[in-house]
């Protein structure tokens, strides 16, 4: 699944016209699956979003699975339970 979210990066970070203007954007990309991390789209959203902000915190422009955020819980003595 990396290089889909690669390519995504890519994508958004090139310049576009903005009016008169040069723009472009940075991307934090968070990713969840299902069922491996639930079946409950609720779930699944806030697993997303929380591997979103992970992404933010990494320097943004990048992603995070929630596998990763799952792992940081549990460098941080967190426990971590499967909602199916």
């Amino acid at each position: 699944m990396t290089r889909l979210q690669k390519k995504i990066i890519a994508a958004l970070q090139q310049p576009f016209h903005l009016n008169n203007e040069v723009a472009s954007i940075s991307v934090s990309i968070g990713v969840t699956t299902c069922p491996e991390d639930s079946t409950n789209i609720s779930t699944l959203l806030r697993n997303a979003d929380r591997a979103m902000y992970l992404a933010k915190d990494a320097g943004r422009n990048c992603w995070r699975s929630f596998t990763d955020v799952r792992e940081a819980d549990s460098q941080k003595g967190k426990e971590y339970h499967v909602e199916i």
